[in-house]
Order: structure tokens, then C-alpha cells, then sequence
């Protein structure tokens, strides 16, 4: 299926990694640095476009918004097209959060507020000041925004930015909250370790909490009927499932010897170690395959048409179903991984240094 050895098809520098640093627009990937904004085409070889720079980033929807000093760009990250442009209001220019909406809007969230854009053209369709607030977290359901913020109090903020309610969580959040099993769940440090905290969307009520007794290495994803997350126990690397309304449903530790970045797609569910080591389970926690360490600073694996893409001394492609090495890139380890549908892949490391990877084709730096 492949060739023994992936080849770059685009090298470039980016500068250090901003917000994502990588952004999937179904076959281009759009790399953020505070050097320059990049996407490419990897499988092809080619630069699909370039920008400049930005402060800060964010996904939105199909749109990637980017930061520049004071102004907020709206971009479409397969074409490169700004979609609009606006002044970020506030003493500090700066912004926490963003996520698309219901009713074609974006939400953006600032410290000490929460602003609800039209995507199509940038105009303000509402704003609420929520003083005191910092370290936002945001998640959208439908008409529903969900911030969480570093003091633990949770605000859903509905049709208008209107309070629908606000509940005070057993932490700080630790991670944008999501939607499982129709209930909102939000992750919040609790001591050593965690809690899951699942609210009514509607009313704020609580309909449960789960305890932890790891620290998140991640944010949950979810994975099978519930939410996967993965952290340290005694310096195991451990993952748990947790089911809405049936609490925790497995615990599962792995021989990754540090924490697991986590990935799901097809039913499977692959975590990679901080030192390359990667593992599969199943959606009832069963292993499928282990590959030991190698020693890099490891990225969130990503899978695609059956294969896993996974930081080993290098970038491996491993057949998803057996672990079976299909091709390598041998190199620096990347800090970020993204493989489109064509299987072109794109690499970025912490210093900026972005690859474009195929099996076969050319090089192009840049």
C-alpha cells in the first residue's frame, strides 16, 4: 500500500506554534505561527496559500479566526479568504475561546465577557459582560454557549448571550465542556486529581459527577456511548470511560510510561505516549496492540482510511488494525500531526518547522 519510507513533499517554517498550529480543511492543512500562517496541500506538494503571522488562533466552524494585535480575522482555512475583519474591543485585545453556534454565529469569549458574531459578515449580534471571569472554556450546543471558567462557575448563556444559568463547579475547569449523552459535561481539577460534572442543558441541573483519581492529560473525546480521557496513576498511564448516567465504565492501564494523548475514529480508540509509545483498545477497553517507546516527545495521534499517524522517531504510519508499520518519515519528532482524507500528512514541530509527508513525490522548501 505504501512506500518503506514517507516522503516530504513541502518543508517551510512557521514560527512558533500558535493556538491549534494545525487546522484540517478536508485535503489542506493550514499551519499557525506567530511567523506566518501556511496551508498546504501535502499529498500534492504545493502551498495552497500564506498570511502573515498571527497572535493568537482559533477554529470556529469552517472558519479559523486569527488575531493580529487588535483585530480579529475570520478566514476560511482551505482558500485562504478572509471572510471579514474587526477591532477586539476591551483594554486588552485579547481573546480566550472561540467556537461556532447555532443561527450561523461564532462565539468568541474575552476575559470579562462573551461576544456572539455572524459568521458570514462579522457583525456584533450580541455581548454579555461576565466581570471577574478568566480562563474561559467554551463549548456551544445548539442555541446553548457553556463557559467554564478557572474559578470553577459555569455560565449558559442562551438565545441573545441571555443567563439561562449559572452553576459552580466542584473545580477549576480543566477543558472546553462538550455534549454526551444530551447532557453537558465539564472537566474540573479537583485536588490530585478530577471530576466530571454532567449538567441539563437546559436548566443547569446536575445529573451527576464522576470521580477521578488521575489528572487529565487532555480533554475528554468522546469515544464508544461516553467520554475517553486519559492520565497518570502511580506513574501508569491509565484511560478511563465514562458513560452519562452509568458513571465510570472501565479503567484501563497501558505500558505507555507516560501520560496518553488520545484519538478516536472507527470504533478504536489510540493513545500515544509523551515518549512515542502507542496503543489501541476497543469500546470495551480491551487492547488490541502496544508498540514500545522510542524515546521522542510524542503528538496527538490522528487516524485516517485505516491507519494511524503517530510521533515515533519520526512520523510512522501503523496499519490500524494490527500496529503493523506501513511507512516512516524518519526526523524530528513533531509536536502536532494531521492526516487528510488522501492520507497527505502534515508535521509540526515546537520550533515551527511544518513538513508535508506522502508516500512518494518531491521536496519543496520554502
Amino acid at each position: 500500500m505504501f512506500e518503506q519510507q514517507v516522503r516530504r513533499t513541502v518543508e517551510a517554517h512557521v514560527g512558533l506554534p500558535v493556538g491549534p498550529g494545525l487546522v484540517p480543511a478536508g485535503r489542506t492543512a493550514a499551519a499557525v505561527g506567530a511567523d506566518a500562517v501556511l496551508a498546504i496541500r501535502p499529498a500534492e506538494g504545493r502551498v495552497a496559500w500564506r498570511a502573515a503571522g498571527a497572535d493568537q488562533a482559533f477554529v470556529a466552524g469552517a472558519l479559523l479566526l486569527l488575531r493580529r494585535g487588535d483585530a480579529l480575522e475570520a478566514v476560511d482555512p482551505a482558500s485562504g479568504r478572509v471572510r471579514w475583519s474587526r477591532p477586539l474591543t476591551g483594554e486588552r485585545p485579547t481573546a480566550a475561546a472561540a467556537t461556532a453556534a447555532s443561527g450561523g454565529l461564532v462565539i468568541l469569549a474575552e476575559p470579562g465577557a462573551a461576544s456572539a458574531f455572524q459568521a458570514r459578515d462579522g457583525s456584533l449580534a450580541w455581548r454579555r459582560d461576565l466581570p471577574g471571569t478568566s480562563g474561559l472554556r467554551l463549548g456551544a450546543f445548539g442555541a446553548l454557549a457553556v463557559l467554564a471558567t478557572d474559578a470553577g462557575v459555569l455560565h449558559g448563556l442562551g438565545p441573545g448571550g441571555a443567563l439561562a444559568w449559572r452553576v459552580r463547579g466542584p473545580g477549576p475547569a480543566l477543558a472546553p465542556p462538550v455534549l454526551s449523552g444530551g447532557l453537558v459535561a465539564t472537566l474540573h481539577g479537583v485536588g490530585a486529581g478530577a471530576a466530571l460534572l454532567f449538567l441539563d442543558p437546559a436548566s443547569g441541573e446536575r445529573r451527576g459527577e464522576v470521580a477521578l483519581d488521575v489528572r487529565p492529560s487532555g480533554a475528554p473525546i468522546r469515544f464508544g456511548n461516553g467520554l475517553a480521557l486519559g492520565g497518570l496513576a502511580g506513574g501508569e498511564a491509565v484511560l478511563i470511560l465514562v458513560v452519562p448516567g452509568r458513571g465510570r465504565r472501565w479503567e484501563v492501564g497501558l505500558p505507555l510510561g507516560s501520560a496518553p494523548l488520545l484519538a478516536a475514529a472507527g470504533g478504536r480508540l489510540v493513545a500515544a505516549g509523551a515518549d512515542g509509545a502507542v496503543a489501541t483498545l476497543d469500546a470495551q477497553g480491551r487492547i488490541g496492540w502496544t508498540l514500545p517507546a522510542v524515546g521522542d516527545v510524542g503528538a496527538v495521534p490522528c487516524l485516517a482510511r485505516g491507519v494511524v499517524v503517530a510521533a515515533r522517531a519520526g512520523v510512522a504510519l501503523l496499519d490500524a488494525a494490527t500496529g503493523r508499520l506501513l511507512a516512516h518519515a524518519a526526523g524530528p519528532a513533531p509536536a502536532r500531526l494531521l492526516a487528510g482524507p488522501d492520507l497527505g500528512i502534515a508535521a509540526l514541530d515546537a520550533d515551527g518547522t511544518l513538513l508535508g509527508l506522502a508516500a512518494g513525490g518531491h521536496l519543496s522548501v520554502l
